[in-house]
Parts: structure tokens; sequence; C-alpha cells
């Protein structure tokens, strides 16, 4: 770690005079804006408080009282302006008069956004005489790391308390009230830094200009003039893997006691056709680091080398095969591995061990994608991107669906499973 000048050497983690501001400061602010306007407004008493209280409750749902540092600059204004319309709903639906709702809008709006102005000239003003700052440093290689990182020393105001410049990331770093500000390129990223799990708060500076017209987008503020942006957690960390695997568990059992006629009535004429048994089973990578034994409907008489062969051979597989594979209705019996816990409904599709091995040492980001339980249908998947296509643009498919996944996600990509998607053009194994 290099130390910039004032930085202080015989501790890792400066402290401020006075200890921070608590984390309750913005909402106990709110509500006391919200508590103002509804005994000095328009309409005081129960409606006046439930409109109060809904406008608290958007704020809340726009993340504005997480835990960590926030930019003083943040602009969190439009979102005061957004929580003080969204009340007008909850109001109407009291029976409330138009009117009456317009000035309880307007009226609670002027007051939380008056209260939030003063209380961040005030947090600045605080910052700026040295108190309440949080420990940072600031990561990257070269001259531009340090020119951001004494733009941070310069600004106090912004609440950080600069530590030093380190062009990878210290042994134990991490715990307490500590913030991560990365100032470098793509090629030079903290890896350390990369998943769900970090230790610490993480932004990113963004120290190269974008093309003329084109700005960062997202949630951030400034440093000096530098635009910083927080870096996020996945979408699927934390309690948001329980959510996916409840939806599984209860749309996978309703769709499996509603698909079993169905499945039954295909079993027997896979049985018919082709001969016991009517089920196939073999061995694929589940992602997370598993192994499981999917479920499918036979469409080939026999296939030897069917763990280590990439394409069906030709003429193995008669009408029904075929027709089976072209609907994807052999993948059904892959709703009991659902409910099982062994699979998603949606998620990347497993892969046989063999090519895993083969196409993770040639593709970069193939092995990212095993983040997340595998999956009967896929992001990848309902855009054509199945059987022998590219793995590579899979490979994209699947790590952009991780990423930004969310339960809608999920519910339209499910939809979309029911709509027949072409083929994308031969891509090759390779």
């Amino acid at each position: 770690m290099t130390a910039l000048p004032g930085a202080t050497r015989s501790a890792p983690w400066p402290k401020s005079r006075l200890p921070a501001l608590p984390q309750q400061l913005w909402p106990a602010l709110d509500l006391a804006a919200a508590a103002t306007a509804g005994a000095v407004g328009p309409s005081a008493g129960v409606p006046m408080a439930c409109y109060s209280a809904a406008v608290v409750a958007v704020l809340a749902a726009g993340g504005q009282y997480r835990p960590g540092w926030r930019p003083p600059n943040l602009p969190a204004y439009s979102l005061c302006l957004i929580a003080t319309v969204c009340g007008v709903a909850l109001a109407t639906a009291l029976w409330l008069p138009l009117d009456l709702v317009s000035a309880m809008a307007a009226w609670t709006a002027g007051v939380v956004l008056v209260f939030r102005c003063a209380a961040a000239g005030a947090v600045r003003e605080w910052h700026r005489r040295g108190h309440g700052l949080r420990p940072a440093l600031v990561i990257g290689a070269g001259q531009v790391a340090h020119e951001f990182a004494n733009t941070v020393r310069r600004h106090p105001e912004c609440g950080l308390r600069l530590c030093g410049v380190a062009d990878r990331v210290p042994a134990g770093l991490g715990g307490g009230r500590a913030e991560v500000v990365i100032a470098c390129g793509a090629d030079d990223w903290p890896r350390e830094l990369a998943g769900p799990d970090r230790p610490v708060q993480v932004w990113v500076a963004l120290t190269s200009r974008c093309p003329p017209g084109l700005v960062p987008g997202g949630q951030g503020g400034e440093i000096g003039g530098v635009p910083i942006v927080p870096l996020r957690a996945g979408s699927y960390s934390g309690g948001r893997r329980r959510v996916k695997r409840a939806v599984d568990v209860l749309a996978g059992t309703a769709l499996l006691a509603v698909l079993a006629p169905v499945l039954a009535a295909l079993a027997a004429l896979v049985r018919v056709r082709c001969g016991p048994p009517a089920l196939f089973t073999q061995i694929r990578d589940a992602g997370e680091g598993r192994q499981l034994r999917i479920l499918k409907l036979r469409t080939l008489p026999g296939h030897p080398d069917a763990d280590t062969r990439w394409a069906v051979p030709q003429g193995c597989c008669g009408r029904l095969g075929r027709w089976l594979r072209r609907t994807h209705l052999d993948e059904l019996p892959q709703l009991v591995n659902v409910v099982r816990g062994e699979m998603s409904l949606v998620g990347p599709r497993p892969e046989r061990p063999y090519f895993t091995r083969q196409f993770a040492g040639r593709i970069p980001g193939y092995l990212d994608r095993q983040r997340m339980p595998a999956g009967i249908t896929g992001w990848a998947q309902v855009h054509g991107l199945h059987g022998d296509t590219s793995i590579a643009e899979r490979i994209r498919f699947d790590n952009a669906y991780i990423d930004y996944w969310s339960p809608w996600l999920d519910v339209r990509i499910m939809l979309r499973t029911l709509v027949p998607t072409p083929r994308r053009p031969h891509g090759g194994a390779r």
C-alpha cells in the first residue's frame, strides 16, 4: 500500500474526531418531516398520518435507509417527490377529495424536501470539520488512482477519510465501517471484490469520460466532480435465493400435478415406440459446484457415447424423438428434479461434465454461469440458443441473467418458453 501525504501510517483505519452519524438519522429525519406535515398540514389526523407513513415507506423501499456510506450529494430529491406522489394512491383509496389529496401531496413534498436539504447541508459541514468520517481506501494503479485519491483527501465534506492507495486488495481488509473506491480499468479489476460476499462497501470512480451524449446511469454521486456509483451485490443473493426456491417449489409442484397426465401419456408412447425404459437419466453439472442425475424422456433407442458426443447422430432419432426434442417435451420429467431441490425452473441449462471441462478452459466466463442452480429453461434458450449453437453466446446470456436476475425476469422467461423460438444460426460447440 502507498501512503499519501497526510494519510495516517500508524493505524490502517484512522478515526475521526467524533463518531459517525447514526444510520437511523435519515429515517428519523423523514419521520419527523412526515409528522410535521401531518400535524400542521391541510388535513391533520388519521388520513394525513397514513399518507405521511406511506411516503416514508416508499423512501425505505427505494433504498434510502440501507446501511453504509453515501455521498451527501446523492440525488434523493427526485425519490422524495415520487414518494409523495405515490402516497396519492393511498389517499385516493381513503375516498378523500382530489383537491385535498393534491394539497397533501404538495405540502408533504415541500416539508420533506426542506428537512432533507437542511440536513444534507448540516452533514456536509459536520464532515468538513473532520467529524464522522468513514475510512476509505482507493484501489487502483497509476496516476489516475493517485489523482482521484488526492481528490478524496481535498473534499472531506464527502464524509471519507483517505487512508491510502493500493494496487490490489490488502490481506485482511474488511470489517467495521470501511469503504473502498475502485479507480482502475476493467483489466485491473480486483477479483477479491467481485463476489457478493464482499467484506466492505465498494464504489466505482468513473475516472474516464464517457463518450459525448452518454452519462453513467444508476444511483450515484460525485466527489470533487468525479462521478462514483455503488457496486451492488448480485441480484441472486441473500433472501432472493429463498424467494426463488419458494417459487420453484410452489410452481414446480403445481406444474407437475397439472402435467402428470401428459407426462404419463408421453412416457407410455415412448415405451411403446422405443421400448423400455421410458426415462433416460444422465449426470449433469447442476451449478453451485453440484452434480445431479437429470430425468428426460428417452428419444433415442440407444446412444453409447451420450456423455461425450456433442450432437445426436443423424438418423438415430425417430419421428417421435425428433418431435419431443423440437418441442422440448422430453424435458418435462425434470420437474421432479425441481421439486427435489436439485434444479430450478429457470436458470442456465445443466451441461455434461465432459463438456464443462472442455469449455471452462477455452471460453471466458464459462464457470461463472455455475453461480446459480441449473434450470429447465433459461434466458439463452428463449433466445434460440439451444442445441448445436454458439456456446460463447449462451454464456453471455446466462451470466447476464444471473447478474440481473429478478422474479419478474423468471416470469418473462417462463412465458416465452411457451412460444416456440427459432434456433439461432449454427455456431457449433466450439
